[in-house]
């Protein structure tokens, strides 16, 4: 009896013993250095990531961590001749005949900017569509930026001139969705860095950066696999109870709920905050029982708001409530090697 119960508190051992010795992290460690934490002059923040493609090193983050929002229409007072029709391949310009006003939606690209000039007949007429036209682009937020990451667990800052980078052309945004990548590093590989020193400022002696380069585009992004991600959420915790280090990152572990094939979005069912605008989210994909892939299938954009409207028949009021859903909007890296690729 004695020998049996002794055997099965070998075997048992054998069993449990190993998880201790060999333990280790549900994702590869070098994984950790990801996040980077981007903190304006004017003390704004969001997250980012770098990314390595054809030995380049780009920041990528979220369009309005770095650029203001647009106004969504523009009026302007002219009086418009009766005779003057409106172009017709321009839906965005409409006229208020009642104000005396032209009105324009959303943003003016070059090519409508072109086309309005050229309709224009006199040049209080230009002057109001180039007026419209810049106050239609997006802006800086702020002139510079400090990148704050880590590397084999050690802080890393460097300063960015993003003014510099966007006038040099080195610092990108798309029209269409919320991302931007800035060219930080003009060449790289496993022995090389070569930094992009107009721009770049480095406060730490040759940092080493964690550069991504293993990404899955959205055809092959497979709806319930399980994701990270990562960020700073800098907005959680209360001031007074500092129970978050602001200056680390947070992850955040949910699954891929679906995809909006007409906007090519990714929905994910994972909370994120202000702050987490940026961040990248990693896919894990189980190849086999003994393998996993870790791939960056894009960056975190905003969240789904929950609406609620509390309607009141007596008093003849609705009161509009926005929460938090849950679910969270990602843009899909296929979207960010076309910015990158983009002249």
């Amino acid at each position: 009896m004695n020998k049996y119960i002794l055997y099965c508190i070998l075997i048992i051992s054998l069993l449990i013993i190993p998880k201790f010795i060999w333990a280790r992290r549900e994702i590869p460690d070098n994984n950790l250095d990801y996040p980077v934490l981007i903190t304006l002059s004017n003390k704004y923040t969001g997250s980012g990531f770098f990314l390595l493609s054809k030995n380049i090193v780009y920041f990528v983050t979220a369009r309005h961590v770095l650029f203001s929002d647009l106004p969504k229409q523009i009026y302007k007072k002219y009086l418009l001749p009766k005779d003057k029709i409106l172009p017709n391949n321009i839906d965005k310009i409409s006229y208020d005949n009642y104000n005396k006003s032209i009105i324009f939606n959303g943003r003016m690209t070059e090519d409508e900017l072109r086309t309005l000039i050229d309709w224009a007949t006199d040049i209080e007429l230009k002057n109001i569509i180039q007026e419209i036209y810049n106050e239609t682009q997006f802006k800086l937020i702020s002139d510079s930026a400090e990148l704050l990451y880590y590397s084999n667990n050690n802080q890393k800052v460097i300063d960015i001139n993003l003014l510099n980078l966007f006038n040099s052309k080195k610092l990108k945004y798309s029209d269409s969705c919320d991302i931007a990548v800035a060219e930080i590093v003009q060449f790289a590989n496993e022995t090389t860095i070569v930094w992009n020193t107009k721009n770049v400022s480095i406060k730490n002696i040759e940092p080493d950066i964690k550069k991504a380069s293993a990404v899955t585009k959205y055809d092959s992004i497979l709806v319930s696999n399980e994701i990270y991600v990562f960020g700073y959420p800098t907005s959680l915790g209360l001031k007074d109870l500092p129970q978050l280090d602001k200056k680390k990152p947070l992850l955040r572990k949910g699954i891929i709920a679906g995809k909006n094939d007409k906007l090519k979005t990714i929905i994910i069912d994972c909370p994120i905050y202000y702050g987490n605008s940026g961040g990248p989210v990693i896919q894990i994909e189980d190849v086999d029982a003994s393998m996993k892939v870790f791939t960056v299938i894009g960056i975190i954009s905003e969240f789904v708001p929950f609406v609620e409207e509390l309607h009141s028949s007596k008093y003849g009021y609705t009161n509009t409530n926005i929460s938090n859903s849950g679910y969270a909007i990602v843009v899909p890296i296929d979207f960010i090697l076309e910015l990158i690729e983009s002249k």
